[in-house]
């Protein structure tokens, strides 16, 4: 749209606001605001003609108003959504969809403890709808209120038994509380017994030691008539900072480079042959202490592009702390592995070296061959002025220990082992694959990569 149509839409839609054409005028300044979401006047006009549009005897604003904010939203122009959403709100008060496209927003802002309130606002208007109190439990959790996190994400499963995305929310937090109140029953019970069998995973050495832990955990759980069910394949223990991993990786999806911040990010990984040596890589990482505390992870990989099967990374900020952490790391890994497995040092996301590969080079641990391109700078901050993604405030460090949530992520390493003829699957075959895709995966990965074991 070039500017002088919109300079004519604009004058057209005051024209229709001043008729009391309202709807007309609403359906240019959205026109605009697709085109250009920050145009002050567009988001002006708007806010001003949903607030005088006269009572109506609907409770809801138009379905094209309210598909308009998911549209922007969708495209992640989070900030173009919220002050028409707050007008919306002060015109249908009763619209619960508004605030919950409000609270999402903001959410997505950074704006936690408007998220929150918004949330709030969800339940008190629709109290049968489930995903109100899930997120409602999400943004109680980063402002540190886990008791009422953990009665709302209750309240998400007591009205849809099935939502998983609500299981997995209340089985994160349980990883990172374990000071519960006894009233709370069902799930919460559940994790407190996986606890104590992951005290004993914790101790173990053997294969066969693991493997009868994990299988007498995994049968309680099924006999409690508990459904596995997980958005994750990684096994994290995160410290108390958010690297704000989404915003940087949105960043190099939509405007292809590489964010300042992760030119200074470096992990350890690590890379084992077999489940069982990555439950053993799992316990390690959990032992092990640094002088600063480091989010650290185990994982299967299931990325079709990027090479490998049973990996375990440690975050850094620095090369110097990277070759620190390698130190000791390898150290503990002669211990525990005999002197097979060695850790390697990396820069940042796999995905970034693929689109640049000189961004992942490193001379000797001591080198990189890529510095942050100045005029890369522009295109950041542009994107943060259109989407600006605050890190998480308020985080609670994960707990040293296996719980509930872990043991739903290992029962997915299990159908990706099977999936790889993997020998330490043997232990697990006389258990059904619960994630089919997980083992499809797996299969297709052995194919492509050629694991041989």
């Amino acid at each position: 749209m070039a500017k002088l149509s919109v300079d004519k839409a604009l004058l057209k839609a005051k024209s229709h606001a001043k008729k009391g054409e309202i709807e007309e005028a609403q359906q240019l300044y959205q026109a605009v605001l697709q085109a250009f979401p920050k145009n002050k006047r567009a988001q002006q006009g708007l806010a001003s003609s949903t607030k005088t549009i006269q009572p109506a005897v609907t409770q809801s604003p138009p379905q094209d108003t309210i598909n308009h904010l998911i549209n922007l939203y969708n495209q992640g122009k989070l900030k173009a959504v919220v002050e028409p959403a707050k007008a919306l709100a002060e015109q249908y008060p009763d619209a619960f969809m508004i605030w919950n496209i409000l609270g999402a927003a903001n959410k997505g802002l950074g704006r936690v403890q408007a998220a929150s309130e918004a949330f709030k606002k969800v339940t008190e208007l629709n109290p049968t709808y489930a995903d109100g109190y899930s997120n409602l439990g999400v943004t109680l959790q980063e402002q540190g209120q886990l008791d009422e996190a953990i009665a709302s994400f209750n309240k998400a499963l007591s009205l849809k038994p099935d939502y998983a995305e609500a299981y997995y929310n209340m089985g994160e937090l349980l990883k990172l509380y374990s000071n519960v109140s006894s009233s709370m029953r069902g799930l919460i019970d559940i994790d407190r017994q996986s606890k104590e069998f992951g005290a004993k995973l914790l101790v173990s050495s053997t294969d066969q030691e693991i493997g009868a832990i994990v299988s007498e955990t995994l049968g309680f759980i099924n006999r409690a008539e508990f459904k596995f069910k997980t958005l994750e394949s990684q096994l994290y223990k995160r410290n108390a900072v958010d690297l704000n991993c989404s915003r940087h990786m949105k960043i190099f999806d939509q405007k292809s480079i590489i964010p300042e911040f992760c030119f200074g990010c470096f992990k350890i990984q690590v890379e084992v042959n077999d489940l069982f040596s990555l439950i053993k890589l799992t316990k390690l990482f959990y032992d092990l202490n640094f002088e600063t505390d480091l989010t650290r992870k185990t994982m299967i990989e299931m990325r079709p592009e990027i090479p490998g099967f049973y990996k375990g990374l440690f975050y850094c900020r620095g090369l110097k702390q990277a070759r620190n952490v390698k130190e000791t790391l390898d150290a503990d890994l002669n211990f525990t592995f005999g002197g097979e497995i060695v850790s390697k040092i990396k820069r940042g996301c796999s995905e970034f070296p693929l689109k640049f590969p000189d961004y992942g080079k490193i001379k000797n641990d001591r080198e990189v061959e890529m510095d942050f391109p100045i005029d890369w700078k522009l295109e950041e901050d542009q994107f943060d002025q259109d989407t600006l993604i605050k890190p998480k405030e308020n985080l609670i460090p994960s707990r040293s220990e296996f719980c509930l949530s872990d043991f739903y992520i290992i029962q997915k390493w299990i159908d990706y082992s099977k999936g790889l003829n993997d020998p330490s699957s043997e232990w697990f075959e006389d258990q059904p694959i619960v994630f089919p895709n997980v083992y499809n995966i797996a299969v297709n990965r052995k194919t492509k990569f050629g694991k041989v074991f």
